[in-house]
């Protein structure tokens, strides 16, 4: 190939074939060369190529139609920067697009202002009052003592006696967390508990207490409304009008009393019959006092499956909050159920515990104040340092009589006779804390709530 471009040399030519093939070699490399003239083709296309670079270089002169381009890209740059003066119409058009976008500024935060503040219900307002009592307490106990030099007690134990200086006021605040160095023996932080305030003692708060007991009839679960529910569906079964007109609410409150006052009359004669037939008696013994198709219509089967819906008790509501009471807490169960049955329930009703207690087991039966004095001995912590969670007023004072803190919760199902409202201890009541749910609990005990 290169003796073939290389005017100096002959070409040896062994064939024709061989030297066609040279010559449309060098026919190619003068046809891309730019030094060989080329043809007018070669020209027509290299013009078209000057063109083309001088309509799309702005330095070079356009024709009208690239000029008008230009204006028209000019004039609408001109019109969309602020910093060039605009005409009357294009500044009236830009205030009122301005003004339109403050009124939707000043709509929305009104908006989100309405939608974030929260509505002040009873149980808020309560709640707020026991915490501004929290405060006003640990405020006057943190307040420097001048009787230090009269011999009284506090005098004699406080931090400036000793040569350190006096701890500022405690303001008990949600989601506060004890260090880990101050956790108990089940690895539960005690909430709001003051991190270094010595003299301050207060026997009716629950910062040092560690183990939640939990009535679960009731207070945990919501037997009424699941039993009333069952009643209902078997009755619509029935087709019989006078049976679906009985007030099914009320059927399940007398079974219910029926059921607890035969088990306390066996208890009493030390008679330790199965949960299941006590159920069934009373409700034989119910039937018999209402209509008198229910009977013929309600079959062995029948009953057998309404006294099965005890083990299927659905859980209220907010024992979803449970789980963030337990992140700060040990929850346990004490209850009359045996163990069998607190499993049954538990798994139907989606329900976890550190501990599940059961009274027969710790010798006992509730409501007596033996079997609260088992429960803290079986935990191995002082009564003082344990909590009754119940709906159930009498429950709370035989486990307040035995050194338990008392918590009572309000449930609709619960305590139908008692006379006024309920009261905590701060509000002139008897109970150590009152509240509305289990996330009322939570709150008050300091736990974040999402």
């Amino acid at each position: 190939m290169e003796r073939a471009h290389s005017p100096a040399i002959p070409i040896p030519v062994a064939d024709q074939a061989m030297k066609k093939f040279a010559d449309e070699q060098a026919r190619l490399h003068r046809a891309h060369s730019p030094e060989i003239p080329r043809n007018d083709a070669h020209s027509k296309f290299a013009e078209e190529q000057a063109r083309l670079h001088r309509a799309h270089s702005p330095e070079l002169p356009r024709k009208v139609s690239q000029t008008k381009f230009a204006e028209e890209q000019a004039r609408l740059n001109r019109a969309h920067s602020p910093e060039i003066p605009r005409n009357d119409s294009q500044a009236k058009l830009a205030e009122e697009q301005r003004r339109i976008l403050e009124s939707l500024s000043t709509r929305n935060e009104t908006r989100t202002r309405a939608v974030h503040t929260p509505t002040v219900s009873a149980d808020a307002a309560r709640l707020a009052a026991f915490q501004e009592q929290q405060k006003r307490a640990q405020t006057e106990f943190a307040q420097p003592d001048t009787r230090n030099n009269s011999g009284s007690r506090m005098g004699q134990n406080t931090q400036t006696a000793r040569g350190k200086p006096a701890p500022a006021a405690y303001v008990p605040t949600a989601g506060r967390r004890t260090p880990a160095s101050a956790q108990s023996t089940f690895g539960r932080i005690p909430l709001n508990e003051p991190d270094d305030i010595f003299p301050y003692d207060d026997d009716s708060s629950l910062t040092k207490v560690e183990v939640l007991f939990f009535d679960l009839d009731g207070t945990v679960l919501d037997w009424h409304g699941t039993v009333t529910e069952e009643l209902r569906r078997q009755a619509n079964k029935t087709n019989v009008a006078k049976i679906k007109a009985i007030d099914w609410d009320n059927f399940a409150f007398k079974w219910r009393d029926l059921f607890l006052a035969t088990l306390r009359g066996l208890a009493a004669h030390g008679d330790t019959s199965a949960r299941s037939s006590v159920y069934r008696s009373a409700l034989d013994e119910l039937i018999g006092k209402y209509e008198k198709q229910l009977g013929a219509r309600w079959s062995a089967t029948v009953r057998n499956g309404l006294v099965e819906t005890w083990d299927r008790i659905n859980a209220w509501a907010d024992t979803k909050d449970l789980h963030v009471i337990k992140s700060i807490k040990t929850l346990s169960t004490l209850s009359n159920l045996t163990l069998r049955e607190q499993t049954q329930i538990n798994k139907h009703a989606g329900l976890t515990w550190d501990v599940c207690l059961s009274a027969g087991l710790l010798g006992s039966r509730i409501p007596m104040s033996e079997a609260y004095s088992a429960a803290a001995e079986s935990m191995s912590i002082p009564l003082a340092n344990c909590a009754l969670v119940s709906a159930r007023s009498d429950d709370l004072r035989v486990a307040g009589s035995a050194g338990m803190k008392t918590i009572y919760v309000r449930r609709l199902s619960e305590d139908r006779n008692v006379e006024g409202e309920v009261l905590s201890k701060l509000e002139g009541g008897e109970f150590d804390l009152v509240v509305g749910s289990f996330q009322h609990l939570a709150l008050v005990l300091g736990c974040d709530i999402d």
